[in-house]
């Protein structure tokens, strides 16, 4: 493997070094790495249409998680790791670690069946993506490979069978798959991957000798990532004691949670792009201290890769009181946001405005009414509109979509409903509001110092929402004061000057 370049591989002297890893067995020992980062240089082009040139960071993990056995050693020339898990902040460049690999194993390997495994449809639209476009813009890869959306990469030839495929993350469907190649199975997130799921991709991965390892990547989890959690206790015992599992590889970049929570150094040593001019730490302590939601949640899970709570207060009352105000300017006139939402069995019913100006969203409940029935909550919106000219009426899909269909559909009013992913949205988009001074609640209104303690906040995704089955009372103030706000942060702000009498 010399001919590719002699190996590179982490020392602890380097200052984007991991907190954690598993040193080679020598620092001389033989890595398939090297071969599959010259392919990757040659033929790999960003969307920019440069060419790929890996940071230093990533030759050196690529090479660590294909090293070889020596010569002389029993196994020599075959991969040491049959598993090789790397778990770091997000945007460094993990993408670009899996498509290297993902590209060498495909092209490389003698009658691959790689597989992919991702947990939703976005997961595997990214992986895949980042993986396409080389097959796609480089004329001896489309000569030789066929890319369909749905089955992903394979061979044109029938002497030369390969196959690259997304898998969905379950176990069931992966029960009796064998993979093969260079890397035959690559896993990403494995804070959100099912247990049954990588262990089935594992077995299935083990049969080839020439195999090398199944790769893992991703960011931390929460308290119920139970793989994530597995993989981190095996992993640790392995670099403490490398005789007792040296075929298990482990590479963890992270902040240490007792360390201040924006300690410049730590960060940096955390998040190894930021030495290569990728990511600029200054400004991700600024954006990260204008989102408080959750306990800095985002921060701590996205840029320290700490593991978090699945659930967290979503706000705290001190931050709220900072957004003290009139609510909106009694005379104000233009679009206006309602918000509706609801307890269990409607027992209460809470309808919030919210409009912008100059940037500015201003809020106030205009109502909170019990035991209502949908015939009341509609009437009630039809007077609004009538009396104010509504811009939108919003609830929840899960909620309060009977309500929004008859207020659109049998009405003729601007209504809709959201999304639970646009509830994420929401969530993370107020708490940046709030944060930021540019949202205005009426100080007058006593009911969110009584719901914003009960209010909590789960992880969903890759981002977190307020949940009511988890929040230990009524929401309803907060969920349509959230709603209402969102959709006036993406109208156009209205320019007003109060009248002077």
């Amino acid at each position: 493997m010399i001919r590719y370049g002699k190996p590179k591989y982490f020392t602890g002297d380097e200052p984007y070094c991991p907190q954690e890893w598993t040193p080679p067995l020598s620092p001389d020992a033989p890595s398939d790495g090297p071969r599959l980062r010259a392919l990757a240089c040659r033929i790999q082009k960003q969307e920019t249409g440069e060419y790929l040139e890996p940071d230093d960071w990533q030759d050196k993990l690529i090479d660590s998680k294909l090293e070889l056995y020596p010569e002389g050693h029993e196994k020599a020339g075959e991969y040491r790791f049959k598993q090789a898990i790397t778990s770091m902040p997000r945007r460094n460049g993990k993408s670009t670690v899996a498509s290297i690999l993902a590209l060498g194993s495909v092209v490389l390997s003698i009658a691959p069946n790689i597989g992919v495994l991702a947990s939703t449809k976005e997961q595997a639209k990214e992986i895949f993506d980042g993986v396409k476009y080389t097959f796609v813009t480089n004329e001896a890869l489309t000569t030789r490979f066929k890319v369909t959306h749905l089955k992903g990469i394979e061979s044109k030839r029938a002497d030369k069978p390969a196959h690259f495929k997304i898998h969905a993350g379950n176990g069931d469907s992966l029960q009796g798959i064998t993979f093969a190649g260079l890397i035959p199975v690559l896993v990403d997130e494995l804070h959100i991957t099912k247990p049954e799921a990588y262990d089935a991709a594992v077995k299935g991965a083990s049969v080839g000798v020439r195999n090398g390892p199944v790769i893992g990547i991703t960011t931390a989890g929460t308290d119920d990532s139970e793989l994530l959690k597995r993989l981190y206790e095996r992993g640790r015992k392995a670099i403490a004691n490398p005789a007792s599992d040296e075929r298990f590889g482990f590479w963890h970049w992270y902040v240490e949670p007792e360390v201040e929570l924006w300690d410049k150094e730590a960060l940096l040593r955390a998040n190894p792009a930021a030495h290569f001019g990728r990511i600029d730490i200054d400004e991700e302590i600024k954006e990260g201290k204008s989102n408080t939601a959750g306990d800095y949640f985002e921060f701590r899970r996205y840029r320290r890769n700490q593991f978090v709570s699945s659930n967290n207060i979503w706000l705290g009352i001190d931050q709220w009181v900072k957004c003290s105000g009139e609510g909106i300017p009694k005379d104000y006139v233009g679009p206006v946001i309602f918000a509706i939402d609801r307890t269990e069995q409607y027992g209460w019913v809470t309808m919030t405005a919210a409009v912008k100006i100059d940037e500015i969203v201003y809020t106030e409940r205009i109502m909170r009414q019990r035991n209502p029935t949908i015939e009341w909550i509609e009437q009630t919106c039809i007077e609004l509109h009538a009396r104010w000219g509504a811009e939108l009426f919003v609830a929840n899909v899960d909620t309060l979509k009977e309500v929004i269909i008859n207020l659109r559909d049998n009405h003729g009013l601007p209504a809709e409903y959201l999304t639970n992913q646009q509830m994420v949205s929401a969530t993370a988009i107020v708490g940046h509001m709030i944060s930021e001074a540019r949202l205005v609640q009426d100080k007058k209104d006593p009911i969110y110092k009584k719901q914003l303690p009960n209010t909590v906040a789960v992880v969903a995704g890759e981002g977190i929402k307020v949940s009511t089955k988890e929040s230990t009372g009524d929401i309803d103030a907060v969920r349509s004061m959230l709603m209402a706000c969102y959709k006036a942060e993406s109208m156009e702000p209205q320019f007003f000057t109060p009248l002077v009498f």
